[in-house]
């Protein structure tokens, strides 16, 4: 009986530690991180407005699609320079979002001397990924802007050009 009431005590002990609760644990986490590839943009095509004939005695409007596709209240030339939006490629970390800003509007578009810089409104934009800005699977996607330029009443004839910026920053 004695033997007994040893082991049974043996066994209670042992249980009674092995049921006991822990006082430490450890567990391994794991830590990732993903390196973006570096944004490049390359303007592919001028935004041109073609040629036009300014209206004597009227201000007048061009505007440039997304797609290339003219309209407005000036009058279109189909000789000479033909109209374009622009484009630029975007490429950087596949399928990665990014914020796109534009100018509201290029204030100084200068043409030949004596003449009034027109002004020219970015009207919109669209991209080969839709309308979320998101560089595609390839790694590369295709940015066109269209505008609206502002021609003043009996413009100076001659060539005019100027400059605006485009950024692109990942979202």
């Amino acid at each position: 009986m004695k033997k007994l009431l040893a082991l049974a005590v043996a066994i209670i002990g042992f249980s009674a530690l092995s049921f006991g609760q822990t006082l430490t644990v450890t567990k391994q986490g794991t830590a990732t991180a993903t390196i973006l590839a570096g944004l490049e943009l390359t303007s592919k095509a001028n935004l041109s407005f073609g040629t036009i004939g300014a209206l004597s005695g009227s201000a007048s409007t061009v505007t440039i699609s997304t797609l290339g596709v003219r309209s407005g209240t000036a009058t279109p030339y189909a000789l000479g320079v033909a109209p374009a939006a622009a484009q630029f490629e975007i490429k950087g970390t596949p399928d990665a979002y990014y914020t796109l800003t534009l100018p509201s509007t290029i204030t100084k578009l200068d043409g030949p001397t004596g003449s009034t810089p027109m002004t020219i409104a970015v009207t919109s934009w669209s991209q080969d990924q839709g309308t979320t800005p998101r560089i595609s699977s390839t790694g590369t996607t295709l940015l066109h802007l269209g505008a609206t330029l502002d021609v003043a009443d009996s413009q100076k004839a001659g060539d005019y050009s100027g400059t605006f910026d485009v950024t692109v920053a990942y979202n």
